[in-house]
């Protein structure tokens, strides 16, 4: 009885860690948002649209200037707009995002202010 109850737990104890293993069923966007002078933008806001199902996932850049987009679905297309006060809105379309993979957006967006002078 013992010995049966000792097979249990090491056949068990063998697929413990196969069932550990996550798997890993979405995507992420993430990347870098700065001014055409290079000045990093904090708090530009990240807009991405899922364009089949109408899905919207948004996010805003953190103190470098970095942002991240994620648990997205698979496939695509995606459209990403980036905008930020005083600033030109970027729009990106026909992203498509790999199952587990990180699609990297680097943007720079151009002055409102500077597009008036002229």
């Amino acid at each position: 009885m013992l010995s049966k109850k000792l097979l249990h737990f090491a056949v068990a104890m063998l697929f413990l860690p196969v069932l550990t293993f996550a798997q890993n069923t979405t995507g992420n966007i993430s990347g870098s948002v700065k001014a055409d002078n290079g000045q990093i933008l904090v708090g530009a806001t990240i807009s991405v649209l899922h364009v089949p199902t109408g899905s919207v996932y948004n996010a805003q850049t953190r103190k470098s200037g970095l942002f991240d987009v994620s648990n997205l679905q698979p496939g695509g297309p995606y459209a990403i707009t980036v905008s930020y006060v005083n600033y030109q809105s970027e729009k990106k379309e026909d992203i498509y995002v790999a199952l587990g993979d990180v699609v990297r957006i680097d943007v720079v967006l151009s002055s409102k202010i500077d597009k008036l002078k002229d």
